[in-house]
């Protein structure tokens, strides 16, 4: 069944229109209900969900006028972005997933960001970390937790401090570095914390 536009004609019968009027009908209806709680409802016109179909190119709003969409991001998978008024940059809402197991995690903020999480077991200096999915990382803290048992038989004074850096080498991509690493015997773990955009 579909909808049929013009009906009536003006010089139709109503026993001629009639089965194509309930036709209609039953057609937007159907339509209807599709996101829609139905029109024999108590609660007829409210929305079950938002079905949102892809756009190729964003939307153009005006100075009083904001827009919610569905366009593929850069991952190329459909995504929810917003567009603020007149036209302003937009800012994808969704990602494709949240990882939070294992020591590489990950999740997604809106604007777009990607915010990772994770450990390195017995790290060692200048070791390359590429984290998935794929970003430009504008962000990366790095935290050494362990014991201060030095190597050496007569550590300087004063103790040196156990810091590391994550120097951004490239896309998704960062290096530790830890000065005295050196001095230690046991294995070293670290904790990162790292921001990337969505580009």
């Amino acid at each position: 069944m579909s909808f049929t536009p013009n009906i009536p004609n003006l010089s139709d019968f109503i026993l001629q229109s009639g089965a194509q009027l309930r036709a209609n009908w039953t057609e937007i209806f159907d339509a209807f209900s599709q996101d829609h709680v139905n029109l024999i409802d108590d609660n007829k016109g409210k929305h079950n969900k938002l079905t949102l179909r892809n756009q190729s190119i964003d939307p153009v709003t005006g100075s009083d006028q904001v827009a919610v969409y569905n366009k593929n991001g850069t991952d190329t998978l459909p995504q929810l972005f917003y567009m603020p008024n007149n036209a302003q940059t937009p800012i994808q809402l969704s990602y494709q997933s949240i990882v939070n197991t294992g020591t590489s995690q990950y999740s997604f903020i809106a604007g777009p960001f990607i915010f990772y999480a994770g450990q390195v077991i017995n790290f060692t200096n200048h070791q390359n970390i590429i984290l998935s999915p794929t970003t430009t990382l504008i962000s990366v803290l790095c935290t050494v937790y362990a014991e201060y048992i030095p190597s050496l038989a007569n550590p300087p004074t004063p103790k040196p401090a156990l810091a590391a850096t994550g120097v951004i080498t490239g896309t998704s991509k960062f290096q530790i570095q830890c000065q005295f690493k050196a001095l230690f015997t046991q294995p070293l773990n670290l904790s990162y914390i790292a921001i990337g955009l969505v580009t």
